[in-house]
């Protein structure tokens, strides 16, 4: 395990970051390297829904301490994607309350989510037809 420095908290106490992989090593499957290191996606619940377009909502937890509820399995012109989760806004736009800040992190999260809810579809009796993953 490795620590890395993260400066005060509120309270003005040093934080330091815990992480169970050396950064310098080359990823795991399912993780992303960061700044301050490895983050990894250690829990995955689909729940699948019956609408038109709208197939599942997700949860999703980081490294068993932080979870991201909301995401949405959309089934899209172009196939199956990912939204995250958003807010309406008072002016009737949508925005993003949680959302990857680099494209391979949102390709991390989408692949190991359209993975499960294909295995909860399969598990369910409904394979996904004419679904492009």
């Amino acid at each position: 395990m490795t620590t890395g420095r993260c400066g005060p908290n509120r309270q003005g106490r040093e934080v330091r970051l815990y992480t169970r992989h050396d950064a310098r090593q080359d990823p795991v499957p399912g993780t992303i390297q960061g700044q301050g290191g490895v983050m990894e996606v250690t829990e995955v619940r689909v729940f699948p829904v019956h609408e038109e377009r709208l197939k599942a909502y997700v949860a999703i937890t980081f490294d068993h301490c932080f979870v991201v509820r909301d995401l949405k399995v959309i089934d899209g012109n172009n196939g199956l994607f990912v939204a995250m989760p958003s807010k309406k806004r008072k002016d009737g736009t949508y925005r993003d309350t949680a959302h990857p800040l680099n494209n391979q992190t949102r390709q991390m999260i989408e692949s190991i989510v359209l993975a499960e809810y294909d295995k909860e579809i399969r598990k369910a009796g409904n394979p996904i037809s004419n679904a492009k993953i």
